[in-house]
């Protein structure tokens, strides 16, 4: 049973949804944790008409987890690329590295799991992505036309 896995928090604090779109090119959102919180959780799916586009591309650096920043910038490490459909939806532990890249007209959806506020594990929220942080843009959000703030 998971619950006896993992435990059972006492209470969850839910982030998101948030839509994150490409318009009229491809975007790379660039390199950042994966939640805003080092024991989150980030649930990711590509939102598209046809189930066998692919709609995102999730680049991880699985043993990130391990390294500090300073560290991950020196040694980089293995990465495994995930394209992304709308039938399909990757979870993905907050302190793991990873990259975002949209097609043009891309879109994503994320949402996030945590037994901790946001802003509480300052390290990995300073490297998540600008999405991920709290501001006072309403979703959908563009990739490129909004910075945290």
């Amino acid at each position: 049973m998971i619950e006896e896995v993992i435990g059972e928090p006492a209470f969850f604090v839910h982030q998101g949804p948030i839509i994150i779109h490409s318009s009229d090119h491809p975007t790379d959102l660039g390199i950042g944790a994966a939640h805003p919180s080092r024991h989150g959780i980030s649930v990711f799916r590509a939102l598209s008409s046809n189930p066998e586009d692919i709609s995102a591309t999730l680049k991880l650096y699985p043993t990130s987890h391990h390294l500090s920043s300073t560290e991950f910038a020196r040694l980089g490490g293995a990465m495994k690329s995930f394209d992304l459909r709308s039938k399909e939806i990757l979870f993905v532990r907050g302190a793991v590295k990873m990259e975002i890249s949209l097609p043009a007209g891309g879109s994503l959806v994320w949402k996030g799991f945590s037994e901790d506020p946001w802003g509480s594990d300052l390290p990995s929220s300073s490297e998540a992505f600008a999405f991920m942080r709290i501001y006072s843009k309403p979703t959908p959000w563009r990739a490129g036309s909004a910075s945290a703030g």
